[in-house]
């Protein structure tokens, strides 16, 4: 099998991921809300929570019920 990959479309995309991750390290945010799957499977990074927005919602609703 022989595969043809576009790498433009692979950089473009962990350079907007970076940027991302870059900004809410300087803004020190305590979360990032993506669908970005790319981002969403690290979980954390640098301590910050990387949420959907579905997760969020979620632990949003858990915490103002406690």
């Amino acid at each position: 099998m022989r595969n043809v990959c576009d790498t433009n479309v692979l950089v473009a995309a962990l350079v907007a991921d970076d940027l991302v991750l870059a900004t809410a390290a300087t803004a020190k945010a305590h979360c990032i809300l993506t669908g970005d799957d790319d981002l969403l499977v690290l979980k954390r990074f640098a301590g910050i929570a990387i949420l959907s927005p579905r997760a969020f919602v979620d632990a949003t609703d858990r915490d103002a019920g406690s």
